[in-house]
């Protein structure tokens, strides 16, 4: 008899505390209105996305990954304020999701509150089962470039380069540094790497063009300057590019 009351009583609590029939259906709507959501984002359709969103979070105030899509949302509007408040209640639901700490870290970043992205990024770091680890470490090394901690910086992009070596963002970083040490060769191998990668990436003939414009030769720096002018012609380098290519005729 005892067994027997112990049965009901665990079946009780099982229909007392399992979700009703309307919060099932609120939760299915919750999911529509997410993957509706990201339909809209993928077309571009920021706000069209934004209200899915919206609709989803009010339906299920627990739904991470619609959380998660209104801080994209809101970073892509450069509303910090709100992508924060985002970033953070995805982080209360789950403290240890490593997307949610390396784009708030992000959202610091850009803030330039260093501390507080640095921070994130380390605990978008200690979860073994992140699957993208280098973003973070690529993120760090960005950070402490930008407060000339040039050591720290290349021992940052090293270790996004050994998780992801192909990686022409991480050798540029990791050529900046260099170059912040007064490294040359090795900044400029770096840069060589991240021109070697992505042959089309102006951020690293520029910074190859700047490094050439302090340490020498002219040649190699008007040819540096010659790329960023055949590659973006209009872009604010490119125009920088054609000044400067005007003071070494």
């Amino acid at each position: 008899m005892r067994k027997k009351a112990v049965l009901i009583l665990l079946f009780s609590l099982l229909v007392c505390c399992g979700p009703t029939q309307a919060q099932l259906k609120q939760g299915q709507e919750a999911i529509a209105h997410y993957k509706l959501g990201m339909a809209n984002l993928n077309d571009g359709m920021i706000q069209p996305a934004y209200i899915e969103f919206q609709k989803a979070v009010a339906l299920d105030p627990g739904y991470r990954d619609a959380h998660y899509a209104l801080g994209h949302i809101y970073a892509l509007k450069e509303d910090a304020t709100g992508a924060i408040a985002a970033f953070e209640r995805v982080l209360v639901i789950d403290p240890g999701f490593s997307s949610a700490h390396n784009y708030l870290g992000k959202v610091y970043e850009t803030q330039g509150r260093f501390d507080e992205a640095i921070s994130h990024y380390r605990m978008a770091l200690q979860n073994t089962q992140y699957e993208t680890p280098q973003l973070p470490h690529y993120n760090l090394g960005q950070v402490y470039l930008a407060q000339s901690r040039y050591d720290a910086a290349i021992a940052s992009f090293q270790n996004a380069l050994k998780i992801d070596a192909g990686s022409a963002e991480a050798y540029r970083g990791l050529g900046s540094a260099y170059a912040g040490l007064g490294r040359v060769n090795d900044a400029i191998l770096s840069y060589r790497r991240a021109i070697q990668i992505a042959p089309n990436y102006v951020e690293a003939h520029y910074a190859m063009a700047l490094l050439y414009h302090k340490n020498g030769p002219p040649d190699l720096e008007k040819q540096s300057w010659m790329k960023i002018v055949e590659l973006a012609p209009e872009s604010l380098r490119g125009q920088e590019a054609k000044e400067r290519l005007e003071t070494l005729k």
